[in-house]
């Protein structure tokens, strides 16, 4: 049975699921992960006393029918809010704190879009799986962190400890209560209001980094990734968006992020090829 298939038959009433039933088959691991992450986030919902129906009834026919729909709502209600709040790259926690759940949504949607959408994802956790012998995991501006929890579900041995830092949004909460389900107190939870601030991470030391879809978002990213690499034990990956994402857009404030290979480099690391777009460093 398809397994987004039988997350619904768990979730939603009939006539959802009958038109779940229209699901492409033979969807690979995304779908896989992505009804597995579903599942999860209707039991966080049942957690907090809310309705876990609702949740897959908004969002499962939309996943399944119009993949393009989340996106364009998200990008529709953005332009609408800066019309109105010029001064948002100043505040950019309020500016996302009013669409954390539109933010929720389009997270959920990712796997559901078609084989190969979170290559960048699951291939680079995969590779630094297969390099290291376990692996302390920093995860910078997570997201929905689908690399790891497609990593815990499948080689749950290789990871000794995780620290995900991102704002504190539902999604980072949702993530949360993933991660801990797997490693309990061996996840280091840090949750921002204030994009700018660069976090402490203390004593520790990580052997596995990965930023996606986070320096775009920062107005000035280098300093974040002088933090991230400071704190890189002497043998480590790391996995880095680095694509320069053209003009300014919304809350990409800095869309040239090409000079921060360089950065890496200057802290002794050496760069590996690209995989599924993102930049991949050693040392």
């Amino acid at each position: 049975m398809n397994q987004l298939v039988r997350t619904v038959k768990g979730l939603v009433p009939a006539s959802v699921r009958r038109a779940v039933k229209t699901a492409r088959k033979g969807e690979g691991p995304e779908a896989a992960l992505g009804a597995f992450v579903l599942a999860q986030a209707a039991d966080y919902a049942r957690s907090t006393g809310g309705d876990a129906s609702a949740l897959a009834n908004a969002t499962l026919g939309t996943f399944l029918h119009d993949r393009a729909a989340i996106k364009m709502a998200g990008e529709a209600q953005q332009y609408v809010m800066t019309a109105f709040q010029p001064d948002y790259e100043r505040n950019l926690y309020p500016f996302y704190k009013q669409q954390e759940y539109m933010i929720l949504l389009a997270f959920l949607s990712y796997p559901f879009r078609g084989p190969g959408s979170l290559n960048a994802q699951l291939q680079t956790y995969s590779a630094a799986a297969d390099a290291l012998p376990e692996m302390d995991i920093l995860d910078y501006g997570a997201g929905m962190p689908f690399g790891l929890i497609q990593l815990l579900r499948i080689r749950p041995e290789k990871v000794k400890s995780v620290t995900l830092v991102d704002l504190d949004l539902i999604h980072t909460r949702l993530s949360e209560h993933i991660i801990r389900g797997f490693i309990g107190d061996r996840l280091t939870m840090i949750r921002k209001t204030d994009p700018e601030a660069i976090p402490s991470f203390g004593r520790k030391k990580f052997n596995f980094c990965f930023g996606k879809d986070i320096f775009e978002h920062l107005t000035d990213p280098a300093p974040h990734l002088e933090n991230i690499l400071k704190a890189t034990a002497k043998q480590a990956v790391c996995y880095f968006d680095f694509t320069d994402h053209g003009e300014k857009y919304l809350q990409h404030v800095t869309p040239l992020l090409s000079p921060l290979n360089a950065v890496v480099e200057a802290h002794g690391f050496e760069k590996a090829e690209m995989l599924a777009g993102m930049s991949g460093f050693t040392r």
